[in-house]
């Protein structure tokens, strides 16, 4: 629905042709197939076939309902010739976080078709960022983290190419996984690993010990296991005067959902924020490198 001259050409008589709506700028859903092998599982395409069906209803959807078109200009020949031919009333049902992360454990070969699928999952992907962790860092918890690390079978998961991506990474280095967080992907260089950030990690009891350098860090559970720092999807953290305002609400914001829950998402509300806190002061007065947030 992008050749607005080739639709308006229609002349009564010519044969009924299919015409997809696409979103302006975006990726082709069917972009979504090329996923496919033959070794992927029934399961996983029938998620494929289906998140290919949201996102074309979507994109009609927006046409039929004229979100926000009013720059294509009404035409008779339009208004005649097109007959929806999608229900917007009754639209596939859409693919969850989860689902959208078994998608991102799919092979791709191909770093353009790697880059548009991950396009058109962005809105429900689990990443929401990608931290560095310096391997020269002084942070004792990086060191632990990594040993715990393992070659991945498959560099070529999408969420690798989501880490690449944010980086400018290429598939020369080497790709690991957390073998106590499956929905995590990490790629490594010579002097720095970086890893996919979600709103939460699979931690159990709460935050007991934390190192924070700027823009990321690590923490340990109740049962002392050592995790990455889960991310808002809402703007990069920092502490300290030079944090910035927004990165250190964002930080106080993260370590207060942690304290109460290490395992849930980071961005709930339970308890409101005051710059006021103990630990609000703490992350607006300590420069990075940073130790235990105050109880």
């Amino acid at each position: 629905m992008c050749d607005i001259q080739a639709i308006a050409a229609w002349q009564p008589g010519a044969p009924v042709q299919r015409l997809r709506a696409r979103a302006r700028g975006a990726p082709d859903p069917r972009r979504l197939g090329e996923l496919l092998t033959g070794d992927t599982p029934e399961y996983v395409i029938g998620l494929m076939h289906r998140a290919i069906e949201v996102l074309d209803g979507q994109a009609a959807d927006n046409y039929i309902r004229n979100g926000g078109h009013d720059d294509l200009p009404a035409r008779r020949g339009l208004v005649h010739a097109a007959v929806a031919d999608v229900d917007v009333h009754r639209p596939a049902v859409d693919i969850t976080t989860a689902e959208a992360a078994l998608l991102l454990h799919q092979p791709c070969a191909d770093p353009d078709a790697a880059r548009n699928i991950l396009e058109l999952l962005r809105s429900r992907s689990p990443i929401v960022g990608v931290l560095a962790h310096p391997r020269n860092s002084s942070n004792p918890l990086t060191a632990e983290w990594i040993r715990r690390l393992q070659p991945a079978d498959d560099a070529c998961e999408l969420g690798f190419w989501r880490v690449r991506f944010t980086h400018g990474l290429d598939v020369a280095h080497p790709a690991y996984k957390d073998p106590l967080n499956h929905h995590a992907w990490v790629v490594a260089t010579t002097d720095t690993i970086y890893s996919s950030a979600a709103r939460s990690v699979p931690a159990t009891g709460q935050l007991i010990e934390l190192f924070y350098e700027q823009r990321a860090g690590l923490f340990r559970d109740s049962i002392g296991q050592v995790w990455p720092l889960p991310a808002t999807g809402w703007g990069a953290t920092g502490t300290g005067p030079k944090g910035g305002r927004a990165g250190r609400e964002t930080l106080v914001k993260i370590l207060t959902n942690l304290i109460l829950d290490a395992g849930g998402d980071v961005t709930r509300r339970e308890v409101p924020y005051t710059g006021t806190s103990l630990l609000a002061d703490r992350v607006a007065t300590t420069e990075p490198p940073a130790g235990d947030p105050p109880r």
